[in-house]
């Protein structure tokens, strides 16, 4: 029946065992560097927003608010959740001074591997 495809279906599954990987900022990550990137997923709004996170090699990276909308355009892309369920895609971190607040903010830079 189309009725059922309206059933929750947990996101993508990227076939990534994530129940032991420990949440991390940006700011505990290291920078400059490729982290090669299993999936995406986002998180629902509890009072802060939603969040995005990628999921890397042994971790879950919360990454900055503003990113949510860049991984939902990932999750509604096949092509790109190809592309990283086939290995080819890493993130790089970056910091920033931000003129608004005056402290260090994260950006993430998506490479292809």
């Amino acid at each position: 029946m189309k009725i059922t495809e309206l059933n929750y279906k947990g996101g993508i599954d990227w076939g990534i065992d994530t129940k032991n990987m420990d949440f991390k900022r940006c700011e505990e990550m290291p920078h400059e560097t490729e982290l090669k990137v299993h999936g995406f997923f986002t998180t629902p709004d509890n009072g802060y927003g939603r969040g995005a996170v990628a999921i890397l090699d042994d971790v879950l990276l919360n990454l900055p608010q503003r990113y949510v909308e860049t991984v939902d355009t990932i999750l509604s892309d096949n092509e790109m959740i190809e592309e990283i369920k086939a290995g080819k895609v890493a993130i790089e971190i970056s910091t920033f001074i931000s003129k608004k607040y005056k402290k260090v903010g994260y950006d993430v830079t998506f490479v292809e591997v």
